[in-house]
């Protein structure tokens, strides 16, 4: 099972006028469920379900005024299983340890499977996540203490993880040694922001990225790096750059359209002039490879064009998690303007 999820945590008096709208701009990141925690007098109170964002929170409403909450959007590519099970593996997830806390994670744990039979883990749900809480909630018994716990988890998992955790008055933001996946933290006059894209910082402006194998914890609108692993190796997912994120978001300061475009123009460089028919042209399948796609197409220096097009009320069909109604849905996605492509030589 792989996941590719978006995770959102804000530490702001004005919490309640950011969480759900910015939530909604990582809604590419996942369709499958939404859900979020918060702090309240009473302690966390977390609502989840199935479904987008906008459907998921129509009547919600907060129990009190709340300035510190997590929340997320999750895709999964399991295989078929029921609504109670998608319900249950649906984030954020509950653990406890001497108070209780929630857990946000966006990635893929490959050793997962080794780590719920080392530490004895048993539970039908078989989630990374769900199997990383009951990870802490053991660890903790011998640490007695958050950080710490923290701490060995960011030197025992390699990856593949960004994590946030609602855990007292405080939020932790962790991401794994290698730097799979994105987190970054947003600045305002009012708290802090982490977030997994740049376009879903809102009214934030970007301040920096979580670093690999760095916890850094926000506790009365005060960030600071709790730890610092020492043995990093940054490995970026390439799939951020090609698919995955918005084409508005930025990774280095460069909008990730842009990226796509470079990596495109690198690719059609490579192309031999000889090869290369007269009367080519080049298509993009939209919408991520429309940049890359146009790149391509300057550096051998032939047309771009739109000949495949997409139905604008046909969200991503990738992130499906069953791959009948992913098939289904991609049959009546694109439609293909087939009179312009007679004699045609296309670079796709």
């Amino acid at each position: 099972m792989e996941h590719e999820c978006g995770i959102l945590g804000v530490c702001d008096a004005y919490c309640n006028n950011y969480i759900i709208p910015n939530l909604n701009k990582l809604q590419h990141r996942g369709y499958q469920s939404a859900g979020l925690s918060y702090v309240t007098d009473n302690g966390i109170q977390t609502f989840k379900k199935l479904g987008l964002v906008d459907d998921v929170f129509a009547d919600f409403q907060y129990h009190s005024t709340v300035k510190l909450c997590i929340a997320h959007v999750r895709y999964s590519t399991r295989k078929k299983t029921s609504e109670d099970c998608m319900l249950q593996e649906a984030q954020p997830i509950i653990g406890q340890v001497n108070k209780t806390f929630a857990l946000a994670h966006n990635g893929n744990i490959p050793v997962i499977d080794s780590i719920k039979k080392e530490y004895n883990i048993e539970t039908t749900n078989n989630s990374d996540s769900y199997i990383l809480t009951k990870l802490i909630e053991l660890l903790y018994k011998k640490y007695n203490n958050i950080e710490d716990t923290l701490k060995y988890i960011v030197n025992k998992i390699a990856g593949s993880y960004s994590l946030l955790i609602l855990y007292d008055n405080c939020i932790y933001a962790i991401r794994d040694r290698f730097g799979i996946r994105p987190l970054l933290i947003g600045k305002s006059s009012s708290g802090y922001c982490f977030v997994s894209e740049s376009v879903a910082l809102g009214q934030y402006e970007y301040f920096r990225d979580v670093n690999p194998g760095e916890i850094v914890k926000c506790e009365n609108n005060k960030l600071a790096t709790r730890y610092q692993a020492n043995n990093i190796n940054p490995m970026f997912c390439s799939f951020e750059y090609i698919y995955f994120m918005d084409s508005e978001s930025e990774i280095n300061s460069m909008n990730i359209s842009d990226w796509r475009y470079k990596l495109g123009y690198e690719l059609g460089k490579s192309e031999q002039d000889d090869n290369i028919p007269d009367q080519a042209i080049v298509l993009s399948v939209p919408n991520s490879s429309i940049y890359g796609a146009k790149g391509f197409a300057d550096a051998i220096n032939k047309p771009y064009k739109e000949y495949i097009c997409k139905h604008d009320n046909v969200n991503r069909t990738f992130i499906i998690a069953h791959e009948e109604e992913r098939k289904i849905m991609c049959e009546n996605k694109f439609y293909l303007q087939s009179d312009k492509l007679i004699n045609q030589d296309v670079y796709l």
